[in-house]
């Protein structure tokens, strides 16, 4: 039985999530690049003291450009960055300091770096995991692939847009007495995982790096790769290393009056509850659009995490007009219990490229 999760939690998680993904999206900028915009820490414990890591740029600019100042999260990330203009062509850097003193727990924390003459800032991120004692291999590398343990075993990067390259880290390690070769077939083109080293002597650790370039995915919306999982040239059986993301549009470079002309949709109403019904019984109910923005609202896709909704909707929608998009729930393929489920729609609206529709119930026996 699924527990019931009130509206209000969903929709201040959605935002948050919101928030951070749309944020990671304008990371980097045509004039700064950063080498990396991620550092992952790993697990360390409590008692290891402060942890520093450097962020190294370069002007890749025709003018000298200067860090106005650096915004930490949280006041347990301290930042110091390159205080004089960095000339086109030359290096600077900024430096986090952890200071590790906030107790055991999971960690991500965010740096946002102004840059003069940047209309968007630079965002970088920490992570990584803090220990009050020390665990097991067997508690940090949960996610066997026969002889490879993985610290996960999936990964979702969440928003991301065309005209970037995305990449993330997941370590694993060979829980084995011989050496290991792993090798990862991802199912879409776009998507692609190595692991660095491949071979993995006994006991050792291999960095496994997963990279995303969405001018090649081919839809918008939620997109799932589920990657095979070689080691030692045969295929792990029954066990598939998911890798999703869910594609919006790129407004990184538009102008102030293409943002003013911009579409902006909105739901007469973002929720809707279909009271109690019997599994089996299937329940239509529909969502009004208004588009309140100047220009063309065009739906990209509509998706949903779970199979009991389907629906259809316009393609467009015309500014000061409506559209309204058609639900059907199929209690049959959900559990009885409380239910709340969400309807994504993706549009090329840069004030709202994600819209959640969210819907909630009880099915009974």
């Amino acid at each position: 039985m699924r527990p019931k999760i009130s509206f209000h939690l969903i929709s201040n998680l959605l935002l948050f999530v919101f928030l951070l993904n749309t944020t990671a999206v304008s990371a980097q900028s045509q004039n700064i690049n950063f080498d990396k915009l991620i550092h992952d820490f790993g697990d360390f414990l409590l008692t290891s003291g402060p942890k520093s890591y450097t962020f190294n740029f370069t002007n890749s600019g025709d003018k000298p450009l200067l860090i106005q100042t650096v915004i930490s999260s949280c006041g347990c990330a301290s930042p110091q960055w390159t205080k004089t203009p960095v000339a086109p062509g030359k290096r600077g850097s900024v430096t986090v300091t952890f200071l590790n003193n906030q107790g055991p727990y999971p960690f991500d924390k965010a740096l946002t770096v102004y840059v003069t003459g940047e209309q968007r800032p630079i965002v970088l991120r920490i992570k990584g995991v803090v220990h009050e004692k020390e665990k097991s291999l067997d508690e940090l590398f949960p996610s066997k692939f026969g002889s490879l343990s993985l610290k996960k075993g999936f990964f979702d990067f969440g928003h991301i847009s065309k005209g970037r390259l995305y990449s993330e880290t997941v370590e694993g390690i060979n829980n084995s007495k011989s050496p290991i070769k792993i090798e990862f077939t991802s199912s879409l083109k776009g998507i692609s995982i190595e692991a660095n080293p491949s071979t993995i002597p006994p006991n050792g650790r291999s960095s496994i790096t997963i990279k995303i370039e969405p001018n090649q995915l081919s839809q918008w919306g939620k997109i799932t790769s589920y990657a095979k999982v070689l080691v030692g040239g045969k295929e792990v059986s029954n066990r598939l290393f998911p890798v999703s993301a869910t594609l919006i549009e790129n407004f990184e470079h538009l102008t102030a009056k293409e943002r003013e002309m911009a579409p902006i949709p909105m739901a007469q109403k973002s929720n809707h509850n279909f009271g109690t019904v019997k599994r089996g019984q299937k329940v239509e109910f529909s969502f009004d659009i208004n588009n309140i923005g100047k220009s063309e609202f065009q739906i990209r896709a509509i998706y949903s995490e779970s199979g009991s909704l389907t629906f259809r909707s316009p393609s467009t929608i015309a500014p000061s007009k409506s559209g309204r998009v058609e639900v059907t729930f199929d209690s049959s393929k959900e559990r009885a219990g409380n239910i709340s489920l969400l309807l994504s729609i993706i549009g090329n609206s840069p004030i709202r490229p994600v819209m959640n529709l969210i819907i909630q119930g009880t099915v009974t026996p």
